[in-house]
């Protein structure tokens, strides 16, 4: 290849648009590429040239050197670092007849280089001697642009090498408008590297603002330019208050005059930094200038008809908009709760503004809110549901629905059933608005309280619910109808299907047919709207909930419903519809609960294939880009691994024809965030379901192979560069319980077992590690969410060691009485109930200790005969200063299993612990908390030992564990009061969930005592057939 070859191939590469001619000059550029002596010989060569393809020979070597850094062709020829300076010697001589500020970056990336092996560089001291004092403005540019990149340099270090006093040439050049930008760069990176003292760094940016105030009213590009530059100038610093206030009063000018809209953008942007790193500091002077300035700044930039036909709030806002909601969000997150409180309380008269201000803070304030300002929030919004202002009533809605959306305000906010009542029928009544777009944020705000009110809330206001969800369905909005098929798929699970049926018989038709209508427009058209797309999410997770539940209406279709599923999951893939993928998966996963998937198991590899296959990244068409990440492709993994598991583990034999090929498919995917890591380790967990219960060759081996694959998995991204947090761990021992299950089913080696329960001893050890950390971090950070911070760390490491019990509890669900000695064996019978234990102190450190209560809460329900234990639970009733909810969760569930089993209590002293298990469960029964197991039912059967109150079993949240302890205890209580109550109309919610062993248990019972299940009610014994005939 000669430079005649190398200037077509770089013309070729510039201009073609011709993909064929493309690709093939690409190659040959890689091909050069591999020779670097001849490429970097023949780059510098055209650079020389001095013509219209040399300044693309510099992109492609900046790109070059960008990428590849000290391996790049420049550095990797064969006379190494000496032969690259004599090549940017030759650069320095191009840069010097033709000034082009990316060649400068260049020569200044390798000034960097020949400091680092402390090698001099005098041609560059000679380039910018001459350059500063060149009459030529563009020499003398790029002599500061490159002086501004050196000052990533620490001035100390540049001093040994450059006879240059840079601090006095930049104090004595910056007013002289060409070279401003570039000295205020060079002073921006010099702040950044040296440790001037707080007073210097004041005076460089004093400096800096001074001019930039010059520029302002002279030069009014330079200032937009310059704007820039300040805001970099600030980004990591925490000015005095009094440079604060300064810079507040020049932005309050700024806000008033006629310049653009980008321009003053930039300067909110510039207050903002500032705010982030003053932090509460800045309150008082920030509170008058939100009020006074920005505020104004947030009227409606659309006409009332573009905003109400805008369903999808699809308009994008001004810079000025956009920059000032972002400042009160970061505002939010620097200044805390105060902050709000404040603007609650002066923005009362201006509540469209205010109403928005506080929907953007709340992502960083909800954890920080105290339950008085919560409802005084709530109580604010429900009053301008009365305003006539239209965008009063819509900013309302959306922030109750985003409060509502955030664990700790729901908490606050709908803690009695009272309150939560009252938030459904306001939010219902803004349904009858006149405006249809505050119809459809009504219906979405309602499908939010529905997720808050439990499913008894829903149960009681269901009538209201099926009404709204039908009025909805027929106005003329995509969004509207996706909002009342949101409201079906929540509520189809809990009524039963007779008050389901009249409106599934009228909607689901309808969305059917719209179903293929959809799936033949993306056949040809390949595209949908916004709103179309997100219609059809709601219409296929709508189809999955209504068969799902009342799969006997579809079982004439089923196959059609499937395959069109299949195929629009396919589509979705293809054409990137990133709200329909992770619908469309978690429908598969559903309908996985009613039929059988052993037809469609090639497509299902299909699917799993085309998603594990997309690459991570993609590259732009340009050669010289960087690879960018591909978020679809990653959120598409990630939603496929989250939804695999519960598909392998309800049709584990719809898939052993392909296991290998699904094995295979797994180790290919490449994982690196927490959530996929964990979708990844689940996915290989479930696995094993789909093996051969018969093979037990092939078990064993795969077991092994999972086991190593497991381990070094999850040693890779704990100790290497990744760490599980507490919350993601405590999900892993609830796998391993599953492969735990599996072994002990079909008799694996014990070598198996033993190699499982160390891998458990390693979680653990890191789960005790990274609490340590997340502890650390917690108390390092804002002063105003510690405790809830706090809080929610305790209850995810509390969850972490009650599954670690769970993984120990399978050795007795398995194994029964056989199961002790595998208790023993591991040192988990050691009771030492008789040393107190008060976790109000220490909640972090006593929590592995505390498992215990659970393991012999697992020994009291699955042991044959009890009598060796019960001095264990004299002991464990008569603790008296433990305050875990380990404690109360396990005393009340021993009680509970004893008195199933007719244990006379009697010996027992409950005095000491009754009072305060009872006002810690009832406290409890309301609580939105996945922990918040226990409930008033479980002390009426654990303290008054009379009879069974089925109105509080319906605020049950455990029914499968009673109506499992009752199959093994006590039978007749089951048949009696039971299964009427749970079949009956208000509880069948429950069993639709019921899949498993457990479901199998159950099915065999019932089919025993068939005759006494044909004595009850009609309505009971149809919910007890559709039970039978509904698992496959």
């Amino acid at each position: 290849m000669d430079l005649a070859f190398v200037q077509q191939l770089l013309y070729t590469l510039t201009n073609t648009k011709n993909k064929e001619e493309r690709l093939n000059a690409e190659k040959l550029y890689q091909q050069l590429l591999s020779e670097p002596d001849q490429y970097i010989e023949l780059i510098v060569q055209s650079i020389e040239l001095n013509n219209e393809l040399s300044r693309a020979a510099i992109i492609f070597l900046k790109s070059n050197i960008d990428k590849s850094s000290r391996s790049s062709a420049i550095y990797n020829t064969f006379n190494g670092i000496q032969g690259a300076h004599q090549y940017i010697i030759r650069l320095l001589h191009c840069l010097a007849r033709n000034p082009d500020t990316l060649l400068a970056t260049i020569i200044a990336g390798h000034a960097f280089v020949q400091m680092n092996f402390k090698q001099p560089f005098q041609e560059l001291q000679d380039f910018l001697n001459v350059a500063i004092q060149n009459e030529n403005q563009q020499i003398q540019i790029i002599a500061y642009a490159l002086m501004a990149q050196l000052m990533l340099l620490r001035l100390k270090d540049l001093q040994e090498y450059y006879n240059i006093d840079f601090m006095k040439l930049f104090y004595e050049n910056i007013g002289q408008t060409h070279l401003k930008p570039y000295i205020i760069n060079a002073f921006t990176n010099m702040l950044i590297i040296n440790d001037f003292s707080d007073s210097e760094k004041k005076q460089i940016r004093e400096l800096c603002v001074q001019q930039f105030i010059i520029s302002l009213n002279t030069d009014i590009k330079q200032a937009d330019k310059l704007t820039n530059q300040l805001d970099s100038l600030y980004k990591d610093v925490i000015p005095d208050l009094e440079e604060f206030n300064s810079f507040l009063l020049l932005a309050q000018q700024i806000m008033s005059s006629d310049l653009d809209s980008n321009f003053k953008s930039k300067i909110i942007e510039i207050i903002t930094s500032m705010v982030k790193n003053l932090g509460g500091e800045c309150m008082q002077a920030l509170i008058d200038f939100d009020c006074n300035v920005l505020v104004k700044l947030l009227g409606s930039e659309q006409t009332f008809e573009e905003w109400q036909a805008d369903l999808d709030d699809a308009f994008i806002s001004s810079n000025v908009y956009q920059s000032v909601l972002s400042s009160f969000e970061i505002q939010a997150e620097a200044i805390g709760f105060p902050i709000i409180k404040e603007l609650i309380l002066r923005l009362q008269n201006e509540p469209e503004q205010l109403l928005l201000i506080l929907f953007y803070q709340m992502e960083y304030l909800h954890s920080s809110l105290d339950e008085e300002t919560t409802h005084q929030i709530y109580n604010y919004c429900k009053e301008c549901f009365k305003s006539n202002n239209v965008h009063v009533r819509y900013n309302a809605l959306v922030l109750i629905s985003e409060m509502l959306l955030e664990e700790d305000t729901t908490y606050l906010l709908m803690n009695t059933e009272a309150i939560s009542q009252e938030v459904f029928m306001a939010v219902s009544e803004m349904v009858k608005d006149s405006i249809l777009k505050v119809q459809v944020q009504a219906l979405n705000t309602i499908v939010n309280v529905m997720t808050t009110i439990g499913n008894h809330g829903i149960i009681r206001h269901s009538d209201e619910i099926l009404k709204i969800a039908e009025f909805a369905f027929q106005l003329n909005s995509f969004s509207a109808k996706g909002a009342s098929l949101a409201i079906l798929s929540i509520i189809s699970e809990l009524l039963p299907r007779n008050q389901m049926s009249h409106l599934l018989q009228q909607v689901i038709p309808v969305i059917l047919g719209e179903f293929q209508d959809i799936i033949h427009k993306l056949s040809t058209d390949k595209e949908l709207s916004f709103q179309q797309e997100h219609y059809v999410a709601r219409v296929v997770e709508c189809i999955s909930f209504a068969v799902t539940c009342n799969y006997n209406l579809f079982d004439a279709i089923k196959d059609q419903i499937i395959l069109a599923m299949i195929q629009m999951v396919k589509y979705a893939v293809d054409y990137r519809l990133d709200k329909i993928v992770p619908m469309g998966l978690g429908a598969l996963r559903r309908m996985s609960r009613c039929f059988s998937y052993e037809p469609y198991q090639f497509e299902f590899v299909e699917i799993i294939k085309m998603i594990i296959e997309q690459p991570m990244t993609t590259c732009t068409d340009n050669i010289t880009a960087n690879y960018t990440f591909d978020i679809q492709a990653k959120q598409f993994k990630q939603n496929l691994l989250e939804d695999l598991n519960g598909i392998f583990f309800r049709q584990n034999k719809a898939f052993q024809q392909i296991f290998t090929q699904l094995q295979q498919l797994l180790s290919k995917v490449y994982v690196i965030q927490e959530l996929e890591i964990y979708g990844k380790f689940k996915a290989q967990a479930y696995l094993i379901d789909i093996l051969e219960s018969t093979n037990q060759e092939i078990q064993y081996r795969f077991a092994v192979e999972q086991l190593d694959n497991l381990k070094q998995y999850f040693n890779d991204h704990s100790v290497d560069y990744f760490a599980f947090h507490v919350c993601a761990l405590a999900q892993i021992p609830r796998d391993l319980a599953h492969i735990l299950q599996y072994y002990l089913m079909y008799d694996l080696p014990m070598e198996l077992i033993d190699q499982l329960v160390h891998f458990l001893q390693i979680v653990q050890q890191t789960a005790r590690s990274q609490v340590k950390i997340e502890e650390l971090t917690i108390s390092q950070g804002n002063e105003y969410e510690k405790e809830s911070k706090f809080l929610e760390l305790c209850v995810d490491y509390t969850e972490f060691w009650r599954v670690s019990a769970g993984f120990y509890e399978v050795f007795l669900t398995v194994l029964g009485d056989k199961g002790l000695p595998f208790l023993q064996k591991y040192g988990q019978l050691n009771f030492a109930f008789e040393n107190e234990l008060d976790l109000v102190n220490d909640a972090i450190d006593q929590q592995p200790k505390m498992m215990s209560y659970y393991i012999f809460a697992s020994i009291i329900r699955n042991v044959s005969n009890i009598q060796p234990f019960m001095q264990q639970c004299s002991l464990l009733l008569n603790q008296q200063a433990t305050s875990s909810e380990f404690f109360f969760r396990s005393v009340s569930d021993v009680l509970f299993t004893l008195q199933l089993r007719n244990v006379d209590l009697s010996n027992l002293s409950l005095a000491s612990i009754q009072h305060r298990l009872q006002e810690y469960l009832i406290e409890e029964v309301y609580s939105s908390s996945v922990n918040a197991t226990l409930t008033k039912m479980t002390v009426q059967l654990a303290l008054d030992f009379n009879s069974l109150s089925l109105e509080e079993l319906e605020h049950n949240l455990q029914v499968e564990y009673l109506i499992q302890q009752l199959l093994k205890f006590n039978q007749e209580l089951l048949i009696q009061q039971i299964i009427p109550f749970v079949f009956g109309p208000r509880c069948m919610w429950f069993v639709k969930n019921f899949e498993g062993k457990f479901s199998q248990n159950l099915k065999n019972f019932l089919q025993t005592h068939e005759n006494e299940v044909k004595q009850m009610n009609e309505e009971v014994n149809e919910n007890v057939q559709w039970f039978l005939n509904r698992f496959v």
